[in-house]
């Protein structure tokens, strides 16, 4: 997956979503024309420039539940997470009502998530996959339940990289440079799971913006399924992190649209903070981790 569209494509409906209140006419078809002409157009990219010299083949399923040991799937369910974030804030910034945002957001991100595992059943070297259908589901069930249950998002999902030198051997890597790395080298990315303790503890003392974060990723990983034996011998393994991190949003709190738009794309990616990492070799207490 090419992780750089969808950062993009939320970085530009977070824009439409900021500035939808400034729309003097609120024409309740809007949502659907804002989130259909990105859906066209993300669409399109894939088709012309992601799928670009990949075959057209039958439509077909690939099986990749093992591959990477799941942090791609994490990250499916992370996307998902922020599209139906910002879709429900689209139908919400045009006077729909909590139910039928809900509804509605959960939708369009159901159709657009399942556009591309349909596009990807019909290219050669890829395949539908039901392991990402599944994880894209448990995305917008996480939003979709909060918001439900709470009215507020007391569990953010959030990204972070640290390069780590693996990428510099692993095949068709040797030439990305660092920031294309952040999108597609799996060794590097960790994904969180935030939780903010004062809407949790209403009652107490604790400040607004104090959250704690649970955080997975994987490393020594050279190919999706098991390392080539023609490279160094790296060994595959899973790490959990213990973090505290700041939620930007709670902390400044405004009412200038651009800068709340800013917050809450920042908030999206981990706030570099000292964490615990305990993986298979034992615990490992890291000063300041991105």
């Amino acid at each position: 997956m090419n992780k750089f569209a969808f950062i993009l494509f939320l970085l530009i409906t977070e824009i439409v979503a900021g500035q939808a209140d400034s729309v003097q006419t609120k024409s309740m078809y809007a949502p659907v024309i804002i989130q259909s002409a990105v859906y066209a157009t993300g669409t399109f990219y894939l088709t012309q420039i992601w799928y670009a010299g990949h075959r057209r083949v039958s439509f077909h399923f690939y099986n990749d539940n093992a591959g990477w040991m799941q942090v791609d799937k994490v990250s499916h369910a992370f996307i998902s997470y922020h599209v139906n974030d910002i879709s429900y804030l689209i139908f919400k910034s045009y006077k729909y009502g909590k139910k039928q945002s809900l509804l509605y957001s959960g939708i369009t991100t159901t159709v657009f998530q399942t556009t591309i595992e349909v596009l990807d059943g019909i290219y050669e070297g890829f395949g539908f996959s039901w392991g990402d259908m599944i994880a894209n589901t448990a995305g917008i069930a996480m939003f979709t339940t909060q918001q439900a249950l709470w009215n507020e998002q007391r569990v953010i999902l959030k990204f972070s990289y640290s390069p780590e030198s693996i990428a510099d051997i692993k095949p068709g890597y040797e030439n990305n440079n660092q920031v294309a790395r952040i999108f597609t080298d799996y060794n590097g990315q960790t994904y969180w799971a935030s939780l903010n303790l004062k809407m949790f503890f209403k009652q107490s003392n604790l400040p607004e913006w104090l959250s704690f974060a649970i955080g997975y990723g994987a490393n020594g990983m050279l190919k999706e399924f098991e390392n080539p034996s023609y490279l160094p011998y790296h060994e595959r393994y899973r790490q959990f992190y213990l973090s505290p991190d700041i939620d930007l949003v709670a902390l400044f709190k405004t009412q200038r649209k651009g800068v709340k738009i800013l917050l809450r794309f920042i908030n999206t990616f981990k706030f570099p903070m000292p964490a615990v990492e305990i993986n298979k070799f034992g615990t490992t207490f890291h000063w300041l981790y991105f």
